[in-house]
């Protein structure tokens, strides 16, 4: 088979992978928007802040206690013969350790309150405590769906059914009054339905006695294990890193705080939807073309996969920073503009990791995991600095800033790492152009328009325009190559559309 054919089926399988997780992203996005709107709206900001800052101290844990076993899943299941194997030895080390910490969150409750001035954390703390053996045995589902590149079935079991079915109980129980007590419901209900939905394709894989049969051999878990334990610490610096900004807010500001920060946080990962959608099917195949060689070609999909996350991500990212003020009145309220510049900021530092494009998996491909343990270290030491410095004297403003230049830091380190071992780079000059002709545009736009405020409708066409000329300029400034042939006939192909236009400006290989 050519090189081309093999960088075509490629890509054409990512981006068949991409299409699907999409559209589960975007209506995940979606109805995750609509709980929180809900939430914003109905409860008191303190107890929404409350209610944040105890879902992210779980959750955070909850995810280091996985230990990087999920992303070790699905590489070793891309080389490894049994993924029900690799599937137990993940579970074999992750359950007793969850189950332990379950134990401690829920006794420990009324100490971490008291740590916090928040005494009326404890009761949220008290029924989310289960989430940390919930998430992790939701993630390890989903990462077998993975790495058995079963991209239907994970799109439904980590995005639309249990976001629908949290959201219907939410919206149940504060219809009848319970508003505050549906909103926990609605995070102690989401991995609990995630792992009820991965499991049917999995036991329609390997079948009941399988599952439960004889333990993994020890080669097996030692080889997850020794391929994870980077992952994990890693894991563990990138969630602090993530998190720690929502922590220091609840330590050197009030609840309400959080409440005002923590809302604008998922409008602002909005951005990276395209980029999760890629990673999903990339890392599999990226250390396909690793394991046998192919570094040329490992490069090639990285740049190609970069552009056009970025280019398909830049019009959200720039309608954000541009009329921040105008979407949080539009989402919630204009109780919330005190996070307008935190998701003006936050919006950019997304982008920043964007721009990077699947760095992080291609660390994984290429089986340099220290290197992703390096990386977070030195983002999170820049966070921690910046966060404690910022926080007292910016507030909102500050914690922002300094989440951006750790992740920064973290993705230089990476990329730097990327092009020591394979050769090549996520950036392109035919990613830059159309970004900047669209920035002219947009910052012309928001000068020449009167001062808002701004409402739905008015919205909607600014956003549409931005990316009607983003696509315009990516045709003007002559930024297509031949590999983007391959997308535009995946997009062909996924919406039933005829893009011949487009292709006459496409050069030929």
């Amino acid at each position: 088979m050519t090189e081309t054919r093999d960088l075509e089926d490629s890509l054409s399988s990512i981006l068949s992978s991409a299409g699907t997780l999409l559209f589960s992203s975007v209506s995940s996005r979606v109805l995750s928007f609509l709980a929180y709107i809900a939430l914003v709206r109905v409860l008191p900001a303190r107890q929404f802040g409350l209610l944040m800052l105890a879902h992210v101290i779980v959750d955070t844990t909850a995810r280091v206690i996985v230990v990087g076993i999920p992303d070790g899943i699905s590489r070793q299941a891309a080389t490894e013969k049994s993924t029900e194997a690799v599937m137990k030895a993940g579970l074999l080390v992750v359950v007793p350790l969850a189950t332990v910490v379950t134990v401690l969150i829920f006794f420990a409750r009324h100490h971490l309150a008291a740590l916090l001035g928040e005494p009326g954390l404890s009761f949220p703390l008290a029924i989310l405590s289960l989430v940390a053996i919930t998430r992790p045995l939701a993630m390890i589902s989903i990462a077998t769906l993975r790495g058995m590149e079963n991209a239907r079935d994970a799109a439904l079991a980590r995005d639309i059914i249990p976001q629908t079915v949290s959201l219907i109980v939410f919206l149940a129980l504060a219809f009848f009054g319970y508003a505050y007590i549906g909103s926990i419901g609605y995070w102690f209900l989401l991995p609990v339905v995630m792992i009820g939905v991965a499991t049917i394709p999995i036991y329609q894989r390997f079948g009941f006695r399988s599952l439960v049969g004889n333990l993994p051999q020890r080669s097996v878990v030692r080889g997850l294990v020794q391929f994870s334990w980077p992952l994990a610490l890693q894991s563990v610096f990138v969630l602090l890193m993530t998190n720690f900004d929502v922590l220091a807010i609840g330590f050197f500001r009030a609840a309400e705080s959080v409440g005002f920060y923590k809302s604008v946080v998922p409008v602002a990962q909005m951005t990276l939807v395209f980029l999760f959608s890629f990673i999903f099917l990339y890392l599999p195949i990226a250390t396909q073309y690793y394991e046998s060689g192919d570094l040329k070609g490992l490069g090639k999909i990285y740049k190609v996969s970069t552009k056009w996350v970025s280019l398909t991500t830049f019009p959200l990212v720039l309608f954000l920073v541009l009329f921040p003020d105008d979407v949080i009145r539009v989402l919630f309220s204009a109780t919330y503009l005190p996070a307008e510049v935190p998701l003006a900021i936050l919006a950019i530092g997304m982008f920043l990791r964007v721009a990077v494009g699947p760095n992080a998996a291609t660390v994984k491909a290429i089986d340099q995991t220290r290197v992703d343990l390096v990386s977070a270290i030195v983002g999170l030491v820049v966070n921690v600095v910046l966060t404690v410095i910022f926080v007292p004297r910016l507030g909102l403003a500050g914690a922002a800033v300094a989440t951006t230049i750790g992740f920064a830091c973290y993705n230089i380190v990476e990329v730097v790492v990327i092009f020591r071992h394979i050769g090549g780079h996520p950036f392109s000059w035919n990613t830059i152009k159309p970004i900047f002709a669209t920035t002219l545009f947009g910052v012309g736009l928001l000068w020449a328009l009167p001062s808002g405020p701004f409402g739905l409708g008015a919205l909607a066409v600014i956003g549409t325009s931005l990316a009607t000329v983003e696509l315009l300029t990516i045709v003007a400034t002559r930024s297509l190559e031949p590999e983007d042939r391959i997308i535009i006939n995946q997009i062909e192909e996924q919406t039933n559309r005829d893009l011949a236009f487009l292709k006459q400006f496409v050069p030929q290989s």
